[in-house]
C-alpha cells in the first residue's frame, strides 16, 4: 500500500461489480464482493438472535453460573457479528473504491482485530 496524501491505495482497485470496462470485472474480487454480502446478512441474523438470547437470559428467573455464561457467550457472539458486519462493509468499500481513506483502513483494521479476538474467545 501506497500512502498519496490521506488516501491509502493499493494494488486492488476498480469497480469490480459496476464496472464499465471489461478488464475491470475480476471474477476473484466479485466473490469477495458476494461473500461479505453474504457474511453481512448472516450477521444481521446473529445480532437479532443473540440480542433475543441476553433478553431472554436476563429476564429468566433461574440463577447460576450456567446462565451467566450464556449471558457471556451471548455478548461475544453480539460482539464478533457486529465487528464482521462492520468488517465486511469495509472491505466492499474498499474493493470498490468508494472510500479509502485512512479512517477506513482504521475500521478495516479494529474489527479484524475483534472479529478475531471474538471468534477465539467463543
Amino acid at each position: 500500500m501506497e500512502l498519496h496524501g490521506k488516501q491509502r491505495f493499493c494494488k486492488a482497485y476498480g469497480r469490480y461489480v459496476t464496472g464499465s470496462d471489461p478488464q475491470s470485472i475480476v471474477i476473484g474480487h466479485i466473490t469477495c464482493v458476494a461473500l461479505c454480502t453474504i457474511i453481512f446478512i448472516t450477521c444481521i441474523f446473529g445480532v437479532v438472535a443473540n440480542s433475543l438470547n441476553i433478553i431472554v437470559l436476563r429476564r429468566s428467573i433461574t440463577q447460576g453460573s450456567l446462565k451467566d455464561l450464556l449471558i457471556i457467550l451471548a455478548v461475544v457472539e453480539l460482539l464478533g457479528c457486529l465487528s464482521a458486519m462492520i468488517y465486511s462493509y469495509v472491505i466492499v468499500n474498499i474493493l470498490e473504491n468508494l472510500n479509502r481513506s485512512e479512517f477506513v483502513f482504521h475500521c478495516f483494521r479494529i474489527s479484524n482485530i475483534i472479529f478475531s479476538i471474538c471468534k477465539q474467545s467463543s
